[in-house]
Parts: C-alpha cells; structure tokens; sequence
C-alpha cells in the first residue's frame, strides 16, 4: 500500500490554536507535498510582504502571522520540512535579487 501524505497548515496568528488549523489530503507523494507546502509560504510571504519592510521585518511577519504547513509523515529518507527555513531562504533570495 502506497503511503498517502497530508499537509496541516498551522496560522502562526493562533499559535497552539488547533482550530485555525486546517488540512490537505491526497498528496501521493512526499515532493508533491513538498511542493504545496512551499506555495504555501511563498503565498503566505507575499501577502505579508511590504516594499518598505527590510527582509528581516518581512520574514518577522511571516513567523508572526504567515501559514505554517506540515507534512506527514516524513519519510525516514527526508528531513522534515520546516516551513520557517524555508521562509527564511525565501527571504533571503528575494532580498539578494532587489
């Protein structure tokens, strides 16, 4: 049987809040999962993104009030997707283009 991954977007607005969280299913795949989970920040980032903030003011929003997924399960192979790594890369290499 093929495992099946789901995404639980957190708001980091409700930290601890489990009923602001909500879930995606039918990810066949871990990368699938992947992939959605890093839209999701990035949608996150850019709706938060101000052109006056400095990227760090722009990533504190996003740990403040931005969407913060998780896939499970990880598998063993794979290092758990962090959501706040991965927003902060995203950060930093749209801060190096401007």
């Amino acid at each position: 049987m093929k495992a099946e991954f789901i995404i639980v977007v957190y708001s980091n607005a409700h930290y601890m809040d489990e009923s602001e969280a909500y879930s995606l299913t039918g990810f066949a795949s871990y990368t699938e999962a992947l992939v959605k989970s890093k839209e999701i920040v990035e949608r996150s980032l850019e709706e938060l993104y101000k052109p006056e903030n400095s990227a760090s003011e722009w990533l504190s929003a996003y740990k403040m009030f931005g969407d913060d997924p998780v896939i499970a399960p990880t598998p063993a192979s794979e290092p758990p997707f962090s959501a706040w790594e991965y927003a902060s890369t995203y950060v930093a290499n749209r801060a190096n283009r401007e």
